[in-house]
């Protein structure tokens, strides 16, 4: 990586480097690429390029309700100030 590709690509990103900042960014791709270049030697049991961590995986439970409908409806209508048919009765808000 050279400070010439640091100021391409500081044009790509339509970014405004000086020239302290382009010669750090330079060391500093400097120190990163290598390490990228690890990474990518890493390989897996299945060879299609992906990294598990651990076996951990995400699980999602289904989604049940676990009350039958209207198990509460009369004691919640209970607590409400107004209620009219069934349903909480509230001021109209237009």
């Amino acid at each position: 990586m050279k400070a010439e590709d640091i100021k391409d690509l500081a044009v790509l990103a339509k970014l405004e480097l000086t020239d302290t900042e382009v010669l750090q960014y330079t060391k500093d791709l400097k120190s990163i690429l290598p390490l990228i270049e690890k990474i990518k030697e890493v390989s897996s049991d299945d060879d299609s390029g992906r990294i598990e961590s651990a076996g951990v995986r995400n699980v999602l439970r289904s989604d049940e309700s676990v009350l039958e409908p209207g198990t509460y409806t009369d004691d919640l209508l209970a607590e409400m100030p107004e209620t009219e048919n069934g349903y909480n009765k509230v001021k109209k808000i237009l």
